[in-house]
């Protein structure tokens, strides 16, 4: 197994290692990613603007994330902790979307493991959906 330690505190780890094999709890998250998000489109500013370099911000596609308010108040991404009765960290993951922004019947063949973690107390895996811009969206207008 390979490890390496990240800012003294957290160390990367086989992926898919479940936390429990080493007396750790484990937690998932998803980064519901899409690659071309358009932030400015429903601007009149934009729009309308006379200067032309204003007007392209209306068609300008940015990388955009899905974030959630935590209870805290924060920003985080969905996700949260393994039970003892999921069998595998992508049905955690999934009950995770349903319970917190609504999401069911995901395409499990369009996540994509994106880092896992450990600290002496947590094992974290992260995933990333990626999703076009009409269906994130669609998750937005759902999970409200």
């Amino acid at each position: 197994m390979t490890k390496k330690i990240f800012n003294n505190e957290y160390e990367l780890i086989t992926p898919g290692t479940m936390g429990r094999d080493f007396g750790k709890k484990d937690m998932v998250f998803c980064i519901i990613y899409c690659a071309e998000g358009r932030q400015y489109e429903n601007y009149d500013y934009f729009l309308n603007s006379p200067d032309p370099k204003q007007r392209a911000k209306a068609n300008l596609k940015v990388p955009t994330v899905l974030t959630i308010s935590r209870q805290d108040g924060k920003r985080g991404f969905v996700g949260g902790n393994v039970e003892p009765y999921h069998n595998t960290l992508v049905e955690a993951l999934k009950q995770e979307l349903e319970e917190e922004i609504n999401l069911v019947n995901i395409d499990e063949s369009r996540l994509e493991l994106f880092l896992t973690y450990a600290n002496d107390k947590r094992h974290i895996t992260t995933y990333i959906y990626r999703v076009s811009y009409e269906e994130l969206l669609e998750i937005d207008r759902i999970s409200m």
